[in-house]
């Protein structure tokens, strides 16, 4: 980084930094923002896949009678997995598709108040989309699983 400093008959001190430092140090200051946020938006995504299969986990819990009966009259465990794993999609896409289109109205309306122009990108859209709709599917393995390792036995209440 270089300085340099200029006097003038009246006393006056001017000082010229050369901007190459200025942008070296605002590129550095942007890299530790990126990886904070980075840090962030990945544990929401942790939070968020727990909470999937939470909800999935209740899901398989609340309706064991019924998969006890669809067992027992001849669902296979693939069936009943795949049923559990298209609740799984389903509940992420409704849910990243109201995300978006909340992120989408606030940033027009943040657009509109700020001043600043926003561009929303409909291919990063679909991507986020995708992203989530594989959160679903990763972390809905599991309560697909438990759903269709039951018995129907225990499932309708034999077991107990």
């Amino acid at each position: 980084q270089k300085t340099l400093r200029l006097h003038n008959d009246s006393g006056a001190v001017y000082k010229i930094e050369n901007l190459a430092s200025q942008r070296e140090k605002l590129s550095g200051l942007m890299d530790i923002v990126s990886m904070v946020l980075t840090v962030i938006s990945a544990i929401s995504l942790l939070v968020a896949g727990i909470n999937i299969m939470t909800v999935m986990l209740m899901s398989v819990h609340e309706r064991t009678a019924e998969i006890g009966i669809k067992k027992a009259i001849g669902a296979t465990a693939g069936r009943i997995m795949a049923e559990f794993m298209a609740e799984a999609v389903l509940l992420t896409l409704l849910g990243s598709i109201f995300g978006s289109a909340i992120a989408v109205v606030l940033c027009l309306l943040g657009s509109a108040v700020s001043g600043f122009p926003v561009v929303v990108s409909v291919g990063t859209l679909l991507a986020v989309m995708a992203f989530s709709v594989l959160l679903g599917v990763i972390f809905g393995v599991y309560p697909a699983k438990k759903a269709a390792e039951l018995s129907p036995v225990m499932a309708l209440g034999g077991g107990r």
